[in-house]
């Protein structure tokens, strides 16, 4: 997935992101995350590693049982 959004024309996709009502939102969402696990590994905290890991793993694992 990445790779195809790095082959996008960064300004359409710029506009794509900046247009949408939701973008703002998604990328907060994005970042807490991103800053959760952060800190999980910054302080050595396994168990909480390992709690976040599970708790993504039983979200996606729902959501291909939804599809």
């Amino acid at each position: 997935m990445a790779t195809r959004v790095a082959d996008e024309n960064p300004y359409l996709y710029f506009e794509i992101q900046n247009l949408n009502d939701y973008g703002r939102e998604s990328l907060q969402a994005l970042r807490t995350a991103v800053e959760q696990i952060w800190n999980t590994v910054n302080t050595g905290d396994v168990e909480r590693f390992v709690t976040l890991m599970r708790q993504g793993q039983a979200y996606l694992g729902q959501r291909v049982r939804e599809s």
